[in-house]
């Protein structure tokens, strides 16, 4: 049964000093995958590996292999064209999942990407933290997560994102209207 938001909290408040020092099994781990499940925040059920890829929809896999034998976590599929990595740190160890998140993009050939050590929840678009949300942020303020996630889930997001002005760069003039299937081809 999903957890809710309320019963998340009180998880996270009786064992958050035990995920600093565990990861797998009955770490932090576990409690990422009952964020996953839960229904008022991400709502995705566990997938079975036997899916077929055009089948998948609002699901995860826990530790997904890729190219190479590396393994994912979590690899979660919006649909069969929007999959994310997803890596998890113990708490207060974010920091050492960077270059491995950026692995797993690369091995994966996926943009979107994932990280968490259960308190911080960072959200990759390539190389670059699009956003970063703290867990009682998502727990207190739902719907202003969910209104990130379901733009970031989107596959317009992904290609809207390169047409934004980032640094001291544009790729356009200030002002043109951009629209995402008028220049797919470039990306």
């Amino acid at each position: 049964m999903p957890y809710s938001i309320n019963s998340l909290k009180q998880l996270w408040k009786k064992d958050c000093s035990f995920y600093k020092d565990t990861e797998v099994g009955t770490g932090v781990q576990s409690f990422v995958k009952k964020v996953l499940e839960s229904s008022e925040i991400f709502n995705l059920k566990e997938g079975k590996l036997s899916t077929k890829l055009e089948d998948r929809k609002n699901e995860f896999i826990h530790e997904k292999k890729g190219k190479e034998q590396r393994k994912a976590d979590f690899y979660i599929y919006i649909s069969s064209e929007i999959a994310i990595p997803v890596e998890v740190e113990c708490l207060g160890n974010i920091e050492a999942g960077v270059s491995q998140l950026h692995n797993y993009q690369r091995v994966f050939d996926k943009k979107y990407g994932i990280l968490t050590d259960g308190y911080k929840w960072r959200f990759y678009n390539n190389r670059s933290i699009d956003q970063e949300f703290k867990l009682d942020k998502i727990l207190d303020n739902t719907t202003l997560f969910l209104s990130f996630w379901q733009e970031y889930i989107k596959t317009e997001y992904y290609y809207l994102y390169f047409f934004e002005k980032h640094g001291q760069l544009s790729l356009f003039e200030e002002g043109e209207a951009l629209k995402v299937e008028d220049h797919r081809q470039s990306f």
